[in-house]
């Protein structure tokens, strides 16, 4: 009989380690089929980032080329938790004519037991376990049914921290890429850096950035200008030793005020820390504070930053910009510009509210 993996999980993001597993696992045990099943809930109410159809976009990259992978949407389709025994279940009913494998991991071999009808689920598929080190006391202690082991040389990749510290050890450049063009995970990588008021700002940014875009049927720059929008304020909370120290690295020398240099050091931090490579994306992002670069993406950046609500006295200039935007983007740029040379024109160093 023909043998098929059931491979379930978050996948929030995929990454080489469970492509890894995966091909040792099938060859394992000489199975034609391997499906990835990306879950709607967590039973245990575990935070899932991306939606499902970013997860999906990133299963699909991921195993481009490879026919022996396939996807299962049907955990994606419930709204209700995924317990195992209703997926088990289904690919019962759908392959009657394969023997069934599911492919979990030690953390979840050690505490099988207390999924719900663990024993019918044993009935109906034998168990793969993945594992990296085995601890013996705990599996004589808590597995009491037979299993497969499947080992592999140790890859330390865990989703949750590839949301914030991507690598191309483990992850993919296309899903790399992907995440970094959509800003999946953007807050994600915010948490740590930011107040709640600047990223509300950053993602109202993000919105009008985007909407400035739509109208003006620049659909190709659309998703570029919310990504950028996004991270434009990444840096902005920084010390101001910490932005210093970075300029100096981009071997950045002449600038007005330290304050101005956040969007510098945005750019330079999703280069290095977010692998992000898309020019564009990052020029605007440098180009937000003191305008260098004269692109639509970097003036709707501009802009969009300008517009954005803030708690200071400017809003009633902001409502007419707004308006401006929507209407012309070089006559909004140029008015903008217009207004806060005049405004810094007799502001010192220390004055200054860049």
């Amino acid at each position: 009989m023909k043998k098929l993996i059931i491979f379930g999980g978050s996948f929030d993001p995929i990454h080489e380690g469970h492509i890894k597993v995966a091909k040792k696992a099938m060859k394992k045990i000489k199975a034609s089929k391997l499906f990835f099943v990306p879950c709607n809930q967590h039973p245990d109410d575990k935070k899932i980032v991306a939606t499902k159809q970013e997860r999906l976009d990133m299963l699909n990259l991921s195993i481009q080329n490879m026919p022996e992978f396939e996807i299962c949407e049907y955990e994606l389709n419930i709204d209700e938790p995924s317990y195992t025994i209703n997926t088990v279940r289904y690919f019962k009913q759908n392959y009657s004519n394969y023997e069934l494998y599911l492919l979990i991991g030690y953390d979840q071999l050690i505490q099988f037991n207390t999924w719900n009808d663990y024993e019918q689920i044993l009935d109906m598929a034998k168990i793969i376990c993945h594992t990296r080190k085995i601890e013996k006391d705990k599996i004589k202690e808590n597995v009491n049914f037979p299993f497969i082991k499947v080992g592999f040389r140790n890859i330390n990749a865990a989703s949750r921290e590839l949301k914030t510290k991507p690598n191309r050890k483990f992850l993919s450049q296309k899903v790399i890429d992907y995440i970094n063009n959509n800003a999946i995970y953007a807050e994600e990588r915010f948490k740590f850096v930011m107040s709640d008021y600047r990223l509300n700002h950053c993602k109202m940014v993000a919105v009008l950035a985007k909407d400035i875009a739509i109208k003006h049927k620049l659909y190709p720059i659309a998703e570029k200008a919310y990504v950028a929008g996004f991270y434009h304020d990444y840096a902005k909370e920084f010390d101001k030793d910490i932005q210093i120290a970075i300029a100096k690295k981009m071997k950045i020398k002449n600038y007005p005020s330290w304050k101005v240099l956040h969007g510098y050091v945005a750019a330079y931090y999703m280069q290095k820390n977010f692998l992000m490579d898309d020019y564009q994306v990052l020029t605007a992002i440098k180009s937000h504070t003191v305008p260098y670069d004269f692109s639509t993406l970097s003036k709707i950046i501009y802009i969009a930053d300008k517009i954005a609500i803030r708690d200071d006295n400017e809003n009633n200039y902001r409502k007419e910009w707004y308006k401006i935007a929507f209407k012309d983007i070089d006559l909004c740029f140029k008015t903008i510009t217009t207004f806060y040379e005049s405004y810094y024109d007799n502001k010192n160093e220390e004055g200054e509210k860049i």
